[in-house]
């Protein structure tokens, strides 16, 4: 294959964060020329270097920004994704807006943005489900928006294969959907509480009258801010702060918190999740896109943060309603088998058994994923090229395969820190907290200054209740930020400045120091 220039790469990356706000930096340009011949065979272009020059020379059109979004955006997810933000949202967030409203109103209204296919918003419509006994005399809505149309199309018909539901209980495939070929459908009952609409978060304005994205009891945004330019992405962060009612509640995935500004919600950090929510006096005719504007990084700022900032469990005063600790952390039920309820068999086995989801009695599928990436790691002769793999596995939601491929990469190489740092995060992906752990020990060993190393170890020790372990390695990720120029990205951050690091440790730390 011929390798498009670096030249073409570096201006259709500032075409695609123009025209769609998606960032694709220069480590990120292989990613970025694989899209690109997809797109190119799609257009009709014999040669990638032909489409890239037809794209600069035009102004985009919704045929080409669709193209652009079928190849350029990660499709893989899966139901009931990150189980610990679905405990939180059965254990306080739905139960504090249902015990609110079910004499009232009888109203909730959700926004998932950058749905994908949909199963996100279908995960939370099954959990209303089975908190609301009596869901029928409610008026719920629940929005999903995507860019590409695919994604869309596939959501809509809510027809899902056996991929969907890694991870997922066996009785709430059971309880929520049907049979249908070698898939299964979502039933019409939970089918109806969700609507889909193509909506860019970079162009599209909301709120607004025309796609009714206001007064929201919650937005979830989970790992799409992660691929926009950082102006985009606080621009987006702004709108949703408006579209917010007073009290909403924002989702966003865990490695976003760091590098976009959220200074104008309420941070409350349960442990083994981030949430921002709105101001419950905080009105939306107060003017558009208003912010308090970044604090200076410096602890002279800390005991106003406090103020603001809901850390649990070791914040005093803080309502029991945000409270949940480890010890208490298994009072979720929607996750939980229904008593009583009886198990449907079907004629093909399952896809997975165990914890881990280790596959049985499925060769075509083992093909794939076990023969299919051993092929990829004999043909990838560097390290480099075997992390670069992970990535993009793990983009996918290949996890298994993006795991493989790093533990190879180590096997070839055991002292570079990042390969360790980066299966870390695919393992805690997984839920293996112990094994994320030692990995990140592994990193920190071999580069002691890690900084986004520490603050992940800090992050996974919070959230299994280690809170004195967990506020040393802030604290060591804290005392190595002045080493770093404010503006400056620290390594293997995805874009994460020291001053933004430090915006975000800096409370945590002086929280648990006055608890």
């Amino acid at each position: 294959m011929n390798h498009v220039s670096e030249t073409l790469l570096s201006r259709l990356s500032d075409y695609v964060a123009e025209s769609a706000g998606w960032c694709f930096p220069r480590e990120k340009w292989r990613d970025l020329e694989r899209g690109i011949l997809g797109v190119a065979r799609e257009l009709g272009f014999s040669k990638a270097e032909d489409c890239i020059q037809s794209l600069l020379s035009q102004t985009a059109s919704k045929e080409r920004m669709d193209a652009l979004a079928r190849h350029l955006t990660v499709g893989e997810t899966y139901f009931i994704r990150e189980t610990r933000s679905f405990e939180i949202l059965e254990d306080h967030i739905f139960r504090e807006l249902i015990d609110s409203r079910k004499d009232t109103t009888k109203t909730i209204r959700i926004w998932t943005a950058g749905c994908c296919t949909g199963e996100e918003p279908y995960s939370i419509a099954m959990l209303l489900d089975r908190m609301i006994p009596d869901i029928e005399n409610w008026s719920i809505v629940i929005h999903g928006t995507d860019i590409n149309p695919v994604f869309l199309n596939k959501a809509a018909e809510g027809l899902y294969g056996e991929w969907s539901f890694r991870g997922t209980p066996e009785w709430l495939r059971e309880k929520y959907f049907e049979r249908k070929g070698r898939g299964y459908r979502i039933i019409p009952r939970i089918k109806r509480l969700v609507r889909f609409s193509y909506l860019n978060l970079k162009s599209d304005q909301f709120p607004s009258p025309v796609n009714g994205f206001g007064n929201l009891d919650l937005i979830s945004c989970r790992n799409v801010l992660m691929y926009f330019v950082q102006s985009h992405a606080s621009n987006i962060v702004e709108q949703f702060h408006q579209s917010l009612a007073a009290g909403g509640w924002l989702m966003v995935g865990a490695s976003e918190t760091s590098h976009i500004s959220f200074s104008q919600f309420s941070l409350v950090n349960f442990p083994g999740a981030v949430f921002f929510r709105k101001d419950l006096t905080r009105r939306n005719d107060a003017g558009p896109f208003q912010s308090t504007g970044p604090r200076q990084f410096n602890l002279e700022h800390a005991s106003r943060d406090v103020q603001r900032t809901t850390l649990c469990p070791t914040t005093p005063g803080i309502p029991d309603l945000y409270l949940k600790t480890p010890e208490h952390r298994a009072t979720s039920t929607f996750l939980s088998e229904p008593s009583g309820s009886t198990r449907a068999t079907h004629s093909d086995p399952g896809l997975y058994e165990g914890k881990k989801g280790h596959r049985k009695n499925d060769h075509d599928l083992k093909v794939t994923a076990s023969d299919g990436i051993s092929i990829l790691l004999e043909a990838a002769q560097a390290a480099d090229d075997l992390e670069a793999l992970a990535k993009t596995h793990a983009n996918q939601g290949k996890l298994e395969e993006a795991a493989q491929c790093c533990r190879e990469a180590i096997s070839r190489n055991r002292l570079n820190p990042k390969t360790h740092y980066l299966l870390a995060m695919i393992l805690q992906e997984q839920g293996e907290a112990s094994e994320s752990i030692a990995s990140l020990n592994k990193a920190l060993y071999l580069d002691p200054e890690f900084v986004i190393a520490y603050f992940a170890l800090g992050n996974i020790l919070s959230s299994e209740g280690r809170n004195a372990e967990s506020r040393k390695r802030f604290e060591s990720a804290y005392a190595l930020l002045p080493k770093y120029a404010r503006e400056e990205i620290l390594p293997e951050s995805d874009g994460i400045t020291a001053g933004r690091l430090g915006e975000v440790i800096e409370p945590i730390i002086t929280a648990r120091a006055i608890a």
